[in-house]
Order: C-alpha cells, then sequence, then structure tokens
C-alpha cells in the first residue's frame, strides 16, 4: 500500500512498473478520476482499468463535493443513506465517448454500485488527455439531463457477464 496521492504515485512510478488492472476509486470528481485514467492507461499498457462510481443513484449523490452532496440529499429528503456520495465521476464516461474513440469501455449495471471497465481498443494506441477547454465543457454536464432516461446507452451498459464478454473478444 502506498500512502500518497494518486497524482505523486504516478509521477514517482518507474516505467518499468505495469500493471494488468488499475482500480480508479478516489476522490469522486471528474477531473481527478479522469487523471487517474490517463495516468493509468500509461501505467497499464496492455491491462484493464476499472473506474468506481460512474453511476450516481441521483442528482445530490452526483455532486462532486462531498459536503454540498450530504447537504442536498438532506434538502430534497431523499431516503437513502446520506454518505451515499459518487461525485461526478460519470463525467470520465461522457469524456470517453466523445474524446478517446482509442479506448472501449462497458458499464457494469447490476444491484451493486456500478462500475465501468476500461481497455484500448489497439494496444499500441497512445492515450493523452484532451484539450483543457473539453475538460471545461465536460464539467458542465450535469445529472438531471445525462440520466434524464436512466443511464445514457453512450455509457454501453451491460450486466457483467455480457461485459466480461466483450472484453475477452480479441
Amino acid at each position: 500500500m502506498v500512502a500518497s496521492t494518486s497524482d505523486d504515485f504516478f509521477v514517482e512510478l518507474a516505467p518499468e512498473h505495469t500493471f494488468d488492472l488499475v482500480f480508479i476509486d478516489g476522490l469522486h470528481t471528474f477531473r481527478q478520476a479522469y487523471r487517474d485514467l490517463i495516468n493509468s492507461c500509461r501505467a497499464s499498457p496492455e491491462g484493464f482499468l476499472l473506474i468506481d462510481d460512474v453511476v450516481p443513484c441521483d442528482a445530490a449523490s452526483a455532486l462532486p463535493d462531498r459536503e454540498d452532496a450530504i447537504r442536498e440529499h438532506r434538502r430534497r429528503g431523499l431516503k437513502r443513506d446520506p454518505r451515499v456520495w459518487h461525485g461526478d465521476v460519470f463525467k470520465v464516461l461522457l469524456c470517453l465517448s466523445r474524446y478517446h474513440p482509442e479506448l472501449a469501455f462497458r458499464t457494469v449495471v447490476g444491484p451493486d454500485n456500478l462500475q465501468a471497465i476500461v481497455w484500448r481498443r489497439d494496444r499500441d494506441a497512445v492515450v493523452s488527455s484532451v484539450d483543457p477547454a473539453a475538460i471545461d465543457e465536460l464539467q458542465q454536464a450535469t445529472y438531471d439531463v445525462i440520466f434524464s432516461d436512466g443511464i445514457p446507452e453512450m455509457f454501453f451498459p451491460r450486466t457483467e457477464d455480457e461485459a466480461i464478454a466483450e472484453v475477452q473478444r480479441p
């Protein structure tokens, strides 16, 4: 176990250290989760990424600040546990859909916390961060718009078995 921020971890990671699987579950913010995704792609050239908290349960849970999410939960009188918080990590999937054709992903849906599995379409593909203006634009996306009709098809929702079968295809 390493006691540091993920940004520091990746800066200090030796290039020869690579991973087969990286689990991204940190600050629950779009910007940090996206940086973690880009850094994880560099550290996992042939592996897979699993991103947690990609589908918030409601608009309060989708707020990027945990304290704001708890206040909004109470203001709305929601019945779920107010500590349930996903942040705006869902915007990473919007970014992948719009700007990263070199990556494939599937959102694993089921009774538990929804996650996305991400992999390179071509093992030699280079994954680079998008322009900061694109990040700023995606930052404006809201839960109410994105999830107005449930999990959007651009998130490629699949059961766990379906997602694993797609990942295993050559």
